[in-house]
């Protein structure tokens, strides 16, 4: 799997762990919908697993993710996401979820 788009998902599990706004945007091209900073930052041992990449071209690929976290003192939940990956000039940017 690609490292550079393991290493995007890493600054996006530390941006969550360290309630970086900053470091969160700077994983997505623009606020997607699923992805509300807010939403984000509020999760709590979020954990992700990227179990498969899907390069379209050089320039899009689509990643299977599975999150795991607790919110508001909930069980943890799990919940399989398909991200939707472009290739920008600073790195691989998020621009859909699904």
């Amino acid at each position: 799997m690609s490292e550079e788009i393991q290493e995007l998902f890493a600054v996006r599990t530390a941006a969550v762990q360290e309630t970086d706004r900053e470091a969160f945007r700077s994983t997505q091209l623009f606020e997607i919908d699923l992805s509300s900073i807010d939403e984000y930052l509020s999760l709590q041992n979020l954990a992700i697993e990227v179990l498969h990449i899907h390069r379209e071209t050089d320039f899009e690929s689509v990643a299977l993710v599975r999150e795991t976290y607790t919110w508001r003192e909930k069980p943890q939940r799990s919940t399989l996401l398909l991200y939707y990956l472009t290739r920008t000039v600073p790195g691989w940017r998020i621009f859909r979820i699904r």
